[in-house]
């Protein structure tokens, strides 16, 4: 009986894992942001996910919250870059990308030096809202930015080219973002989530030591 509970276990660990953006295993993964789930089609269904930047301008250097929200479910994976217009068929990422929320990460796309890209990692998130934080380059951008991508509700349930336009104005005013208070949250977030990685490992080794002396 124990062993058969300890193998569920084991298969509910296992089975909640779930691979972030593929970037840098799939070659155009940061062009078209698509995700290969069975073949499933994009969802086009409007007004279910929303992107709320803390300021509607930028001007170089300043940083921004886009706070992302699902009015269904819960948020499972997302991949966001900043870019300019047309944004389906851009082929560059501006600016430079934080998160503090758990299981997500940075990505570096179109062979830049920085991380300008964020998204899931291996776990799915289940978030009903979450933010993301995007810095400005120091200089040389002066067109408006679209910041977005695709987000995932479930496997077959997504959406791509989802954005929110910032305009470039030189005299923008800064507004706070928040993001002091939330990297000291996601500080503490990130020692649970460490709790909870050591458990899983510890349940793996436990399992795998029973069944040596069966």
């Amino acid at each position: 009986m124990f062993s058969a509970a300890l193998i569920f276990a084991v298969i509910a660990v296992s089975s909640a894992y779930k691979e972030g953006p593929p970037v840098g295993k799939v070659s155009d993964i940061c062009t078209h942001m698509t995700p290969n789930h069975d073949g499933a089609p994009p969802t086009t269904t409007t007004g279910i996910i929303s992107l709320t930047p803390s300021q509607t301008c930028f001007k170089a250097g300043q940083s921004i919250r886009i706070a992302v929200a699902t009015t269904k479910d819960t948020i499972e994976g997302f991949f966001i870059q900043a870019r300019t217009a047309p944004f389906a068929n851009a082929t560059a990422s501006h600016g430079v990308f934080r998160t503090y929320t758990k299981n997500t990460g940075l990505y570096k796309c179109f062979s830049s030096s920085s991380e300008n890209a964020v998204g899931h990692k291996d776990d799915e998130i289940k978030e009903k809202t979450l933010n993301v934080y995007w810095r400005a380059p120091d200089s040389n951008l002066t067109q408006d930015i679209l910041i977005g991508g695709t987000f995932v509700l479930h496997k077959k349930e997504f959406f791509i080219n989802t954005y929110k336009t910032i305009s470039y104005k030189a005299d923008c005013q800064s507004v706070p973002t928040g993001e002091t208070e939330e990297m000291n949250l996601g500080k503490n977030s990130g020692k649970n989530s460490g709790r909870s990685a050591k458990l899983a490992s510890w349940i793996l080794v436990s399992f795998f030591a029973i069944i040596k002396f069966l």
